[in-house]
């Protein structure tokens, strides 16, 4: 697949509200999360492989856990769209797990974003193959999971 041309910067959308929460993703630390009522709106929904949640201290949490399950968590916004109030951002997520055998994550996803009226996050979806990212790494759950991926290939 080819690489697209310019920085990234080139790639993400000029819209003040896109360019906040991105801003927000690449910087985030426990620190942030005092902002996050200024990204995210208070009945939000957050939903990823692992949580389906709703409600700002709900989405605090998964932050929050995901803090203290890893490791200097870090997310590089590669490009984002917006189209409506709809906005898609491509990234790269990376960090180290406390889980034995798991040791450095490196994840490429996608987050969709709905944004209220004032443009903050409303829903907020992350689509990611936790299958090849995660469980395939497990050294005791890695093997089943690359065989059944083996065998449902073509």
């Amino acid at each position: 697949m080819a690489t697209p041309p310019g920085p990234a910067a080139d790639r993400i959308v000029d819209d003040a509200r896109v360019r906040r929460i991105v801003a927000f993703f690449e910087h985030l630390s426990p620190e942030a999360l005092t902002s996050l009522s200024g990204i995210y709106a208070e009945h939000a929904r957050f939903k990823d492989p692992f949580n389906d949640v709703v409600g700002l201290g709900a989405v605090a949490h998964v932050y929050r856990d995901m803090f203290t399950q890893l490791q200097s968590p870090r997310f590089e916004v590669h490009d984002a769209a917006l189209q409506g109030h709809r906005a898609t951002l491509g990234w790269t997520f990376e960090a180290t797990s406390r889980l034995p055998g798991l040791k450095r994550l490196h994840i490429r996803g996608v987050s969709v974003l709905d944004l209220d009226h004032q443009g903050r996050i409303a829903a907020h979806e992350d689509h990611w193959d936790s299958g090849e990212y995660f469980y395939a790494k497990l050294p005791w759950l890695g093997w089943l999971v690359r065989f059944i991926a083996r065998r449902a290939a073509a």
